[in-house]
């Protein structure tokens, strides 16, 4: 998986309300986030087909204590036409649990730990046949805190130590564990459907706007067996992501927007800006209909890319400021600076996007 797949999302560096959101952490609230996409590429003679599925959920047991679980699946079938072709598949597990110190005050700050499972198979039937299965452990402890924008959405700042414990089967690849320090802020949603409320006017009205994003820092290092050294070496190295999204609605129905995309790693630097056009179209209070255009222009270290893309589908409202945000149909085009690289992708997503009033 590329790092461009890591999650869209958006560092909001807003103004933050003062109101107590006590309860949005209670025994009973819910909080949701993941994906769905499944992409049909053409990549000059190369034909791609991926499924990704990312759904997290998390339930508060008690006033303090959330159980939280993440699942994910990555399935990716290539074909160039002419001897190169692979499939990858991936299957990954991760529960959490987190404690919350101090639920009523302003700054809500907690800590947690994560055991976390993934297995992969590759079978590579090019010139070198090849297939093989490894599997990873991971464990990870963390601090951080919860700041809420609204009675739903919060800021959320965490710090992170994470270990893999890699199977012997990396071994052929040289490398053999890994350890990684992150810091992450974030958007989380907190939602007690029980008392949710979605009999509200307007949930695409004008002023309304829609954030939603993601900063993260890391640094890891590991050891990496040299086969030619015959002793292992260690490798280290840092990143960062930036991926953020805005977006105002001027008349009722009519969103515009702007999002952008920032990787900086050891042998990668990127840089991505795009502008979008969405329409809603009501169905029900809840339901809406809804087409997006979209104009976007990446740089790399190797190429610049212009998208154009399209996408229709609905959107559903699971409460005033959460909704379940589903492309039944998109299609993009990218036009890069090197010839050979022009490529189309057609597919659908699901996902969910913050509405703030």
């Amino acid at each position: 998986m590329s790092i461009q797949n890591i999650k869209k999302a958006l560092f909001m560096g807003a103004t933050l309300f003062s109101f107590n959101a006590h309860a949005q952490i209670e025994k009973g609230a819910t909080s949701l986030g993941g994906s769905l996409d499944i992409i049909r590429n053409n990549y000059g003679s190369s034909l791609s087909n991926t499924i990704i599925l990312t759904p997290t959920y998390g339930c508060f047991i008690t006033n303090k204590i959330m159980i939280k679980g993440k699942f994910g699946i990555f399935s990716q079938k290539s074909d160039n036409g002419i001897v190169d072709k692979y499939r990858f598949n991936q299957f990954s597990i991760v529960p959490e649990a987190r404690y919350y110190f101090n639920p009523e005050s302003e700054f809500k700050f907690f800590a947690g730990a994560s055991l976390g499972f993934r297995v992969f198979k590759v079978n590579n039937s090019n010139n070198n046949p090849s297939k093989f299965t490894n599997s990873e452990f991971n464990q990870s402890v963390y601090v951080g805190f919860d700041r809420f924008l609204n009675k739903e959405i919060a800021i959320e700042s965490t710090l992170s130590f994470t270990h893999s414990n890699l199977s012997d089967g990396f071994l052929t690849y040289g490398l053999t564990n890994l350890s990684n320090v992150g810091f992450n802020i974030g958007l989380n949603n907190f939602v007690n459907f029980k008392s949710a409320e979605t009999d509200v006017e307007d949930l695409v009205g004008k002023g309304r706007s829609i954030i939603g994003g993601q900063l993260s820092l890391n640094t890891y290092s590991g050891n990496f067996y040299e086969l030619s050294a015959g002793k292992p070496l260690k490798i280290k190295g840092n990143f960062a992501t930036l991926d953020a999204e805005y977006g105002l609605f001027v008349t009722t129905g009519l969103l515009i927007g702007a999002k952008t995309n920032v990787v900086l790693a050891n042998s990668l630097k990127q840089f991505g800006i795009a502008a979008y056009s969405q329409y809603f179209h009501t169905l029900t209070r809840k339901l809406k209909l809804q087409a997006k255009a979209e104009l976007g222009y990446s740089l790399n270290s190797n190429y610049h890319t212009t998208r154009i893309k399209g996408a229709l589908g609905v959107t559903y409202f699971l409460s005033q400021m959460l909704a379940l945000d589903i492309d039944l149909l998109s299609f993009n085009k990218d036009f890069n600076s090197i010839s050979y690289s022009k490529s189309k992708n057609f597919g659908s997503n699901v996902g969910l996007r913050y509405f703030l009033k």
